[in-house]
C-alpha cells in the first residue's frame, strides 16, 4: 500500500509538472514546492525536486535556486513567528500598558492640587473657646469635563484639661461637565462632632448645577437637587434618615493679583428642619507655596437636638501650604 500510494503521488506530480511550459517555471510548481517546504517533509521535497529536474533538465539550476530561496524564506517566517507575540498577546500588553497609564492618570499625587492648612480659631455656640484647626484639600480636573474636590477639616480645643471641641468634617464633590454651562454633581459630606449633639451626620446629594461665570479670575456656580441624610444622635444613639433638598451657591474672585475672596453658601431642607451653612474667606498669597487665610463660617440648624444651640460660628486664621 505504501509503494502504491507513493507511485500514485509521483504519477500525479508528473502529470501536473508536464503541463508546465518549458520556457518558465510554472507558478503551480512553485506553489507545490512551497507547500512541501512549509510542511517540512524532506522526502516530498526531494521527490518534487527530482521530478522537476528530470522533466526540465535545462532548468535544473533555476529549480534548485528556487527551492533554496523558498526554504530560506520559510525558515525566516518560522523564526519570526516564534519570536513575535501573537495579536492576542500584543493586545493584552497594550491593554496592560493602557490600564497602567489610566491608573497613574487618576491616582498619581503629583497630578492633584493639594493644600495643607494649619492655624487657630475661635468658636461660639455649642462650644466657646480657642483651639487649633487643621485642613487638607485636594482638587483635580480631568480633561475639563470631570472635576474632583476633596476637603477634610479637623478642629480641636481643650480648656482646663477638658476637651471642649473635637470635630471632623469631610466633603467629597464630583462634577461632570459635558455641556458648556450645565453640569451634574454628586456631593457627600460626613460630620463627626459630639458637641453638636450628633455622633455623626452623613449627607448625600445628587443634583444639577449651572456655571453663571467661569473665568480665570472669577467663578460663580449655583446647584441643587435631592438627597438623603443620616443622623446618629449622641445621647439616644438613635439613627435617623431624612430625605432632603439641597441648594448651594459658590462664588470665588481674585480681587487683586495675590488676594482672593470666596463665599460658599448652602441650605438643606428636610420635612422637619432647615440647615443653613455659610463660609466666607479671604486669602493673600505670600509666595508660590504659602498663603495666609482668614475665614468665618456660620451654621444654623432649626432641628438641633434638645439642649443644643441652633447657631454655631467659627473664625479661623491659618497658613496654607500648596503642594
Amino acid at each position: 500500500m505504501t509503494i502504491l500510494k507513493k507511485s500514485i503521488q509521483a504519477l500525479f506530480i508528473s502529470i501536473c509538472l508536464s503541463c508546465v511550459a518549458a520556457a518558465d517555471i510554472d507558478p503551480s510548481l512553485k506553489s507545490m514546492l512551497k507547500t512541501a517546504i512549509k510542511s517540512g517533509d524532506e522526502a516530498q521535497i526531494s521527490a518534487l525536486e527530482n521530478i522537476a529536474i528530470t522533466t526540465w533538465p535545462e532548468q535544473s539550476d533555476a529549480i534548485k535556486a528556487m527551492i533554496k530561496q523558498l526554504s530560506t524564506t520559510e525558515s525566516k517566517q518560522a523564526i519570526l513567528a516564534a519570536t513575535t507575540p501573537s495579536n492576542k498577546t500584543v493586545d493584552q500588553s497594550l491593554k496592560k500598558e493602557e490600564d497602567t497609564g489610566v491608573l497613574k492618570y487618576y491616582l498619581d499625587p503629583a497630578l492633584w492640587n493639594g493644600q495643607l492648612e494649619i492655624g487657630g480659631g475661635t468658636s461660639t455656640g455649642n462650644t466657646e473657646e480657642q483651639g487649633i484647626s487643621i485642613g487638607l484639600s485636594f482638587k483635580r480636573i480631568f480633561a475639563e469635563k470631570w472635576e474632583h474636590d476633596l476637603d477634610a477639616n479637623f478642629g480641636y480645643a481643650r480648656s482646663q484639661g477638658i476637651t471642649t471641641k473635637r470635630n471632623i468634617v469631610g466633603e467629597y464633590k464630583v462634577l461632570w461637565k459635558p455641556w458648556e454651562h450645565f453640569y451634574t454633581m454628586n456631593f457627600l459630606q460626613v460630620e463627626a462632632d459630639k458637641f453638636s449633639g450628633y455622633k455623626y451626620r452623613i449627607t448625600e446629594n445628587l443634583g444639577i448645577g449651572y456655571e453663571i461665570i467661569n473665568k480665570d479670575n472669577m467663578l460663580w456656580r449655583v446647584e441643587g437637587g435631592p438627597g438623603v441624610r443620616y443622623n446618629k444622635l449622641y445621647i439616644t444613639d438613635i439613627t435617623e434618615t431624612e430625605f432632603l433638598g439641597r441648594i448651594s451657591n459658590t462664588f470665588e474672585m481674585d480681587v487683586w493679583e495675590n488676594i482672593k475672596v470666596a463665599n460658599k453658601t448652602s441650605a438643606i431642607f428636610t420635612h422637619d428642619a432647615t440647615t443653613f451653612d455659610n463660609k466666607i474667606q479671604l486669602s493673600a498669597r505670600i509666595n508660590a507655596h504659602l498663603a495666609a487665610k482668614l475665614s468665618f463660617s456660620v451654621k444654623h440648624d432649626t432641628g438641633a437636638p434638645v439642649g443644643k444651640k441652633k447657631t454655631d460660628t467659627i473664625s479661623r486664621a491659618t497658613i496654607v501650604y500648596d503642594f
